[in-house]
């Protein structure tokens, strides 16, 4: 058999391995990594979120803490899909609420909070 060296250059370049393990493991790892970043960041995706409150100015948390007060519109941090809310306002009852993120288009909600 011939060596390698001995063959012309575009030879050669058909004729060696493209890839060797050390790179192809490299790359594996690199692909991997891209793939769990992705995975996450669509599971920790944020919606646009518009809640109404009646009757309005109420405070809206999430498990994060205060995102603002009713009328909201804003984005919401969603959790493996899921999100939870309260709503508050002196003198009435807290409102919760907890469910599925949409995969496209805003969350709508509208709370009505009972008197005490």
């Amino acid at each position: 058999m011939a060596d390698a060296r001995a063959l012309p250059a575009r030879v050669r370049t058909l004729a060696a391995p493209r890839w060797e393990w050390p790179e192809l493991l490299q790359y594996g790892v690199a692909l991997v990594l891209a793939l769990l970043v992705l995975a996450s960041l669509l599971l920790l995706r944020g919606v646009p979120l518009e809640l109404r409150s009646d009757p309005p100015g109420a405070e809206v948390r999430d498990e994060r803490g205060l995102l603002g007060h009713t009328p909201l519109r804003r984005g919401l941090h969603c959790r493996d899909g899921r999100a939870r809310l309260w709503v508050a306002k002196p003198g009435h009852v807290t409102w919760e609420w907890s469910g599925f993120c949409p995969s496209s288009g805003p969350l709508r909600i509208e709370a009505r909070l009972l008197r005490y």
